[in-house]
């Protein structure tokens, strides 16, 4: 008799352990992906910072070029980020380059190649290959190329993208993880980690 009310009280057990192994998946945060909202997570030093798209935090794009008649080759840089219409502020930002052509627009093949893989931190994305990112905290900016610059052990990477076609320009959204340090110019750094980004860049 002990011996089976024993069975019974270890396969209540397992039953219990089961359900609340199953509460617990049910109540983790989905991974994001490049169909999420636009948005950026991260840690700052350890702590949590979330830049989500809203009513009043848009996600915008820019584009800064140098074109140049054939057969020189015209040169762009693009960036994308989030800004804070009620404050009139930048948030966060990537700045991608550089991307070098023939004429007044790169290919959409060209632009979607540019946002694809891993890129190392730069510092001035029109002049070299590769991405600077930044933050703002309390009007402050922080950003990968201020200060030293230096981003040993740093990563980015763009691991997905989806393309679409809007007033006849292509808009490439991106999924992109990463790990840095920001430095503010003044000789402070704080450590990101744990990053992960949705957003759009623009080819126009």
């Amino acid at each position: 008799m002990m011996m089976k009310k024993q069975l019974i009280l270890l396969i209540f057990g397992l039953a219990v352990l089961a359900g609340c192994k199953k509460d617990s998946d049910n109540n983790s945060t989905p991974a994001l992906t490049v169909d999420s909202a636009p948005q950026a997570k991260f840690k700052i030093d350890g702590t949590d910072v979330s830049v989500v798209e809203t009513a009043d935090i848009t996600n915008s794009t820019s584009k800064s070029a140098s074109l140049a008649i054939p057969p020189d080759s015209s040169s762009a840089s693009y960036g994308t980020g989030f800004y804070d219409d009620a404050n009139s502020t930048d948030v966060f930002g990537v700045d991608v380059g550089r991307l070098e052509f023939l004429g007044n627009m790169p290919t959409d093949a060209d632009f979607e190649a540019l946002l694809l893989g891993s890129k190392n931190y730069i510092s001035d994305p029109d002049v070299f290959n590769g991405v600077a990112l930044y933050y703002y905290i309390n009007g402050v900016k922080w950003a990968t190329n201020l200060g030293t610059g230096i981003q040993t052990g740093s990563t980015f990477t763009f691991t997905d993208q989806k393309t679409q076609t809007s007033l006849g320009f292509t808009n490439v959204t991106v999924l992109a993880n990463f790990n840095c340090t920001l430095y503010d110019g003044a000789g402070n750094s704080k450590v990101v980690t744990d990053g992960v980004f949705v957003g759009a860049f623009e080819n126009y």
